[in-house]
């Protein structure tokens, strides 16, 4: 009898463990033991040659004065990283960073370290552990940027639907003089659908409340009302609109009565009354009316490749076109990523983690130079309200089901979260864009041009 259960309890081992590893695995779409590879030399950045002894490296005495910077390493993931998310830590006296990576992963790195930058002294030996992986000694590289601003310069937080400022620029435009321009009303947002099935007026409630979101959640940022705007374009149909510009989408869930209708939820003067319909062209005439309003030395939106979202790639070309009819203007695009091609539960590992680069394996990409900002504990949880404030990012359940079928389910959702170790729904941007930093590509508006024109070479198979 013993025996039996040893066998038994020796099966549901092995079985959990293959269920982790291979449910873990399912969540990312690519080899997490490849190199990720950035090319520099087109970029401002200052590359350091450094060496990686046991468990400690020197920062360079001739590094200068930067805010961001990576440090490249090579790792492997021990047992235990295989069983739980692998992370390094850097450190500087009493100063400490930490980022995460994949299970069971391996390979080229870069580990966020622009957090330590103002404790660090030339020639300051940093210290170098890991949790889960082994941290591969040998030459190494630094890589440095140093990014020069306005002390607080006017932003334009692009946000192709209702959220995505708030996931990816909360603290930059809640720290500066800035406006909020969302592109889309987010009628496909889930949260209604779930919640209310069958409702007849689904999309258009979803629309009047996500509207309503993009428009009030700002203030969180001290953002007010009359600076937070929302174009009312079409939810996940900028594809269709960008390749008929001069056509509305024919299929609309919405009517342009009831978007005319939302649109004029705004508050701000910077939004003229429209009538027709909406339409690419148009789109981009709204964007340029308001850069030509705002005069931004910043605009924040999505890197079109490297966002996979079609919505987030395509507002960011829209600002491109607009940027085109206004040269006169200057500054910088900090462009982020929200949705990685290469998973939905990017960046991994809990809330305490830093925010590095993308996965990225040496595809053509653009950009001149990386910004991270960092973010103090009150800054995290004011951004955490933000998220929380906007509905269809709400971890809840709907409508009160007792049927046995969804009984059924909440057993095997919470049984998956305990033997995965991930939570229930390891998407959640709770965990993602809640960190200690955000992260910027910076390309200068007299370059959108090339960015765009590089996005479209992309799209052609």
């Amino acid at each position: 009898m013993d025996a039996v259960l040893a066998a038994f309890f020796f099966a549901l081992l092995v079985t959990t463990i293959w269920f982790r590893v291979r449910y873990y695995r399912s969540l990312i779409h690519y080899d997490p033991t490849r190199d990720q590879a950035y090319d520099f030399s087109e970029t401002d950045a200052n590359i350091f040659e450094i060496q990686i002894g046991e468990n400690t490296f020197q920062w360079p005495e001739d590094a200068g004065t930067c805010d961001t910077a990576f440090l490249e390493v090579k790792f492997r993931a021990t047992i235990i990283g295989w069983w739980c998310d692998p992370s390094v830590e850097v450190r500087c006296g009493l100063s400490v960073v930490r980022q995460y990576f994949e299970r069971g992963g391996g390979g080229q790195r870069y580990v966020n370290a622009s957090a330590l930058i103002s404790e660090i002294q030339a020639g300051a030996k940093l210290q170098l552990s890991g949790s889960g992986l082994r941290i591969l000694p040998g030459k190494a590289r630094l890589i440095c940027f140093r990014n020069s601003r306005p002390v607080k310069p006017r932003v334009l937080a692009v946000s192709p639907h209702p959220d995505d400022a708030e996931i990816a620029a909360f603290r930059l435009y809640s720290s500066c003089d800035s406006w909020v321009a969302t592109a889309t009303t987010g009628e496909h947002g889930g949260f209604l659908i779930k919640a209310f099935a069958g409702n007849d007026d689904l999309q258009r409630t979803t629309a009047e409340l996500r509207v309503w979101d993009s428009i009030t959640v700002p203030q969180l940022g001290g953002v007010g009302p009359e600076r937070s705007i929302n174009l009312c374009y079409n939810d996940t149909a900028l594809t269709e609109l960008f390749a008929h510009p001069d056509q509305p989408v024919p299929s609309d869930a919405l009517s342009t009565v009831t978007r005319h209708t939302l649109r004029r939820t705004n508050l701000t003067p910077l939004l003229r009354p429209k009538e027709d319909a909406f339409t690419w062209k148009s789109l981009v005439e709204d964007f340029r009316r308001l850069l030509e309003e705002i005069r931004p030395e910043i605009i924040a939106t999505p890197h079109p490749l490297l966002d996979d979202h079609p919505d987030h790639a395509l507002t960011t070309v829209a600002i491109c076109e607009a940027l085109a009819a206004l040269p006169e203007l200057t500054g910088n695009l900090h462009l982020y990523v929200t949705h990685s091609r290469w998973s939905a539960i990017l960046p991994v590992g809990e809330t305490d983690g830093a925010v590095s680069l993308p996965p990225h394996f040496g595809q053509p990409t653009f950009f001149r130079s990386i910004c991270s900002l960092p973010l103090t504990r009150t800054e995290q949880l004011r951004k955490y309200l933000a998220i929380e404030a906007m509905h269809d990012l709400r971890n809840i359940p709907g409508i009160r089901d007792e049927s046995f079928p969804q009984a059924v389910r909440t057993i095997l959702a919470t049984a998956r979260g305990i033997v995965t170790g991930l939570r229930r729904d390891p998407r959640s941007f709770q965990r993602r864009a809640v960190r200690p930093n955000e992260l910027f590509f910076v390309v200068p508006f007299s370059e959108a041009g090339r960015l765009r024109q590089q996005w479209l070479e992309e799209r052609q198979p």
